[in-house]
């Protein structure tokens, strides 16, 4: 299988696969520590945790133990930044949803004021919505899902067929989704006018600089033969401030590239990342001037 196939990204928690995806890794984070880092629990993580999921986690700890903390800082500020955004956007589109449910729990998102349009592959929709609907819990009118790959060509024409409005200014979330991603995929998503998205668009997403990359895929050669991960399609490979520069020749006016290890220092110093360097980073982006 080639590195970061969208079909990785499909991989249901019935499935007895020792690797499983990264998605199933964090939601066994969320469903652990999520209260203890945050006080605020997931009400559905638990739903998805299997023996996989738990194995997948295991593994990914491993390899790094400092994924606890820097992924609930992510979840932490996504959450932040929904919540802020719903009182001037009125769509979202979380690209690469994974097992997430905040569109059915944060309270930003309660009100139904904001259209949510979540995507993920096929399979891992059906299976997200089916458990959920085993468990007497239904997504609301204000929220959508699409079943599709992240590098199909049709995406754009897809989330217009569930109420997707071009013209107006929309919130775009992709969290723990670009490096698991082919490179000419993110690169698409990353660009403004794939999606056609207006002028006051926000997006917002993570990555890993093409130094952590390389050094995971070399780990996963020696234990499991072949790498997961493909590169990162902007530069940003020396400071962080390369991927900021990058996006604004792609349209973007306004951007901020920060150091998850930073968010962690902010939000917990006594849980401070001694040594860490910035290859994991968190991006705000605004689309147009």
């Amino acid at each position: 299988m080639a590195p970061n196939s969208e079909r990785r990204r499909g991989i249901g928690p019935t499935e007895d696969d020792a690797l499983g995806d990264l998605e199933g890794g964090m939601v066994y984070y969320r469903q652990k520590y999520l209260a203890e880092y945050t006080g605020v629990a997931d009400p559905h993580a638990h739903l998805f945790v299997t023996k996989s999921i738990r194995r997948r986690a295991g593994i990914t700890f491993a390899a790094d133990r400092r994924i606890v903390p820097l992924s609930m800082a992510r979840y932490e500020r996504v959450s932040r930044r929904m919540t802020v955004l719903a009182d001037r956007i009125d769509q979202f589109l979380i690209l690469g949803v994974g097992y997430d449910t905040r569109p059915l729990w944060l309270p930003a998102l309660l009100t139904g004021s904001v259209r949510v349009i979540e995507v993920d592959s096929p399979d891992k929709i059906e299976w997200k919505i089916k458990l959920l609907r085993e468990n007497g819990i239904s997504y609301p009118e204000y929220a959508d899902t699409i079943g599709a790959d992240l590098g199909s060509r049709d995406l754009p024409d897809l989330i217009v067929t569930k109420g997707f409005d071009p013209s107006r200014p929309t919130a775009v979330f992709m969290e723990g989704v670009v490096f698991q991603l082919p490179t000419k995929v993110a690169r698409r998503l990353l660009s403004p006018s794939h999606l056609g998205l207006a002028p006051g668009s926000e997006v917002t997403f993570d990555f890993w600089n093409n130094a952590r990359i390389d050094r995971r895929n070399e780990e996963l050669r020696l234990g499991i033969g072949r790498p997961m991960f493909s590169r990162f399609p902007l530069p940003a490979s020396r400071r962080p401030d390369e991927a900021t520069d990058a996006l604004r020749r792609m349209g973007y006016g306004n951007a901020c590239t920060t150091p998850l290890a930073e968010l962690v220092r902010d939000l917990w110093p006594n849980r401070a990342l001694v040594g860490s360097t910035p290859e994991w980073l968190f991006v705000t982006a605004t689309v147009g001037g």
